[in-house]
């Protein structure tokens, strides 16, 4: 049942990317061009990524999405690899007191020939955690090795 739910979620999410890929929450939007592998030597492109929303309160949840590209015409199996870390100072390696440590979530992923892909986690921040932003990121790999690495942060008001 939660991986009806993942994919449900994820189903619907991917329209919202696809329906609004310049949301103010995706950093490094592609603009004009559907696939971005035009522009960069890359055998995977992640194109957007972004919390939905892109603020919460803490003990709120929020979604991170990623949408990813294929550059080659072979399809392609990997993996999506998402971390998540609870920040109070971007140059501390320390817990902020109160945070949980998240444990890291994998989705396999299949790309068409040329296509894109899209992953999703839903994290819940706690209400007790003092930081003020979650730090996720999502490292693509395969049997090549890292293939995609970006991140993204979420806001936390308190």
């Amino acid at each position: 049942m939660e991986s009806m739910t993942r994919l449900l979620t994820a189903l619907l999410l991917a329209a919202a990317v696809a329906i609004a890929p310049a949301a103010p929450a995706l950093a490094d939007a592609p603009g004009d061009s559907p696939n971005p592998c035009n522009a960069r030597a890359a055998l995977v492109v992640i194109s957007d990524i972004g919390f939905f929303p892109a603020d919460v309160s803490a003990g709120k949840p929020s979604t991170v999405v990623m949408r990813a590209w294929n550059c080659a015409a072979p399809p392609l199996h990997a993996f999506a690899t998402w971390t998540a870390k609870f920040v109070s100072d971007p140059s501390s390696s320390t817990v902020p007191t109160g945070c949980a440590t998240i444990d890291p979530f994998v989705d396999p992923l299949s790309f068409g020939s040329f296509g894109s892909a899209i992953s999703a986690e839903t994290f819940t921040t706690s209400a007790t955690c003092t930081a003020n932003q979650l730090r996720a990121t999502v490292t693509i790999t395969n049997g090549l090795g890292t293939l995609a690495v970006r991140s993204t942060d979420l806001i936390i008001h308190h």
